[in-house]
């Protein structure tokens, strides 16, 4: 297989993985109540919006 064509193919996968959803309307979660529920020491895990994280 041709150098070329592997790397045009890697290209078009990262772009595919690194490509951003659009932002929700509606917020995933409900920021007030999740204050209320944290505690110190607590550990907040936040995603990205692309496909690897």
């Amino acid at each position: 297989m041709s150098i070329n064509f592997i790397l045009k193919i890697e290209n078009i996968i990262n772009q595919w993985l690194l490509k951003e959803e659009p932002v929700p309307d509606i917020p995933l979660s409900n920021f007030e109540a999740l204050t209320n529920e944290m505690k110190l020491a607590d550990v907040i895990l936040v995603e990205g919006r692309s496909r690897i994280g």
